[in-house]
Order: structure tokens, then C-alpha cells, then sequence
């Protein structure tokens, strides 16, 4: 995704948030979300961003945990700013996370690069994410299809490649996808077993 952008801002200083406001601005962004205390910050949660610049100190909480909260909901990529010393801060900086520092005052043209890098690191992160859950998501139907052809092996008495092809035969069948005949049928074999009367050991 490329910009201009949705960003949300908050910063207890009146005068930095409107400064930071004109600047993304005048590089094409628009600001959905420009608050300078916790209370409004929960209240404009709701509202979609592609990134998130946050200062460190939100309404006298912690801003890195506020920033950490945004992240946490994998959508919006937080940026971090702070008129402290980097060094002071670099450790609770990175336990939340967040995707860029950008020391005050905000150099327009570091922004703008830091803007640019975040929703690049960001977009490549979610492609992992993604890429790992398709992943996660394929050993999980394999999974089920190999359980549901033993469930037909054993009751249909047919073989591995013969309880396969039937599977293949009812998702035609059903117009539904091989994984949930599986599934299907696993619910089915699970709801006959608990049916099943209990039998203790003579």
C-alpha cells in the first residue's frame, strides 16, 4: 500500500500535534485521528489508520504502553516520538515494538522518510504473517483430510487411495471443498463416539 496515508496523531502539546498536523498535511496524508489526551484517544480508537505517531508522554501515561496497545491489534504500525534522550528510552521502545522513533522537534523530511519505511517494514511483515498462517492453515486441512480417510478406512473398509478418491467423490458431489467433506465427516465420527454407550473393562 502506498500513501498518502490515514494517520492518527496524539501528543499532549498542543503546539507539536498542530505542527505535526501541517506537516503530514503538506505531504499529502490526511489526519483521521488528532486527540492530545487518553480519554479521546480511547474514544477515537474505532476509527480506521494506516499508521499511528504517538508521543511518549499521553495525558501523564506511558505513551510507548498506549502505542503497544495500538500495535497489539496487528493493524496500525506505531510511530514513537519524544523531545527525551533516545538512550533513556530505547529499551521500553523496543518492548512495545514500535516501528520508528523520531526524536523532537520532528525534522519534516525525517518524517516523511520515516513514513515511507514504516509502511514498507510493515506491509513485508504482514506478508509473513500471512504467509506463515497459510502455512499453519494447510498443515491444519491436511490434517483433517488424513483423519477423516482414516475415519473411512476404518468403517468403509477401503483401503488409503480408495477412501481418497472417495472423498474426492462426494466434495463433487456436494460442490464443497475436499477440506470440509473432511471436516464433515470428523464432526460426524466425533458426535457417534460420544453417542457410543460407555463399557467398562471386565
Amino acid at each position: 500500500m502506498r500513501g498518502p496515508y490515514r494517520i492518527a496523531i496524539a501528543d499532549t502539546n498542543q503546539n507539536d500535534l498542530g505542527i505535526l498536523e501541517e506537516c503530514l498535511i503538506r505531504a499529502g496524508h490526511s489526519v483521521v485521528v488528532k486527540v492530545n489526551s487518553q480519554d479521546e484517544l480511547n474514544r477515537s480508537l474505532a476509527v480506521s489508520s494506516d499508521i499511528f505517531i504517538v508521543d511518549i508522554e499521553l495525558a501523564g501515561m506511558d505513551g510507548v504502553e498506549s502505542g503497544a496497545n495500538f500495535l497489539g491489534n496487528g493493524e496500525t504500525p506505531v510511530i514513537i516520538t519524544s523531545a527525551s534522550d533516545v538512550d533513556s528510552l530505547i529499551n521500553r521502545i523496543d518492548e512495545c515494538r514500535a516501528f520508528a522513533f523520531l526524536s523532537k522537534p520532528i525534522r519534516e523530511q525525517d518524517l516523511k522518510a520515516a513514513i515511507s519505511i514504516v509502511r514498507q517494514r510493515f506491509h513485508q511483515l504482514k506478508q509473513v504473517l500471512d504467509e506463515a498462517s497459510s502455512a499453519r492453515q494447510a498443515l491444519e486441512d491436511r490434517r483433517s483430510i488424513e483423519r477423516a480417510k482414516g475415519v473411512l478406512m476404518r468403517e468403509r473398509a477401503l483401503d488409503e487411495p480408495s477412501a481418497f478418491t472417495y472423498l474426492q467423490q462426494l466434495s463433487r458431489q456436494h460442490r464443497q471443498k475436499l477440506v470440509d467433506v473432511a471436516k464433515s465427516i470428523n464432526l460426524a465420527e466425533e458426535a457417534l463416539h460420544d453417542r457410543r454407550p460407555f463399557r467398562t473393562i471386565e
